[in-house]
């Protein structure tokens, strides 16, 4: 359970569900990536022609994960609110 200040804006406390597609060689990479952006993520992994990646992310942070992952060359990025 997780508690919620009725003080955040509304955009901060959701929720957003972030998906990665990468080639299977560039797992590590993006695995690396994620782990220097300090979000702590829990991420599922399906692998596949193409592995993806899965995590949800505070949506305030959303912006933040996006330049990251495109500036280390990750352009398959989708996301959406949960």
């Amino acid at each position: 359970m997780s508690f919620i200040p009725a003080t955040l804006p509304q955009t901060a406390a959701q929720q957003t569900l972030v998906t990665i597609s990468v080639d299977p060689p560039y797992l590590e990479n993006l695995l690396e990536c994620l782990a220097e952006l300090g979000v702590p993520i829990d991420p599922t992994i399906d692998h596949g022609p193409l592995t993806k990646v899965r995590f949800l992310a505070p949506g305030a942070q959303e912006y933040r994960i996006r330049k990251a992952l495109r500036l280390s060359g990750f352009t398959r990025i989708n996301t959406r609110p949960v």
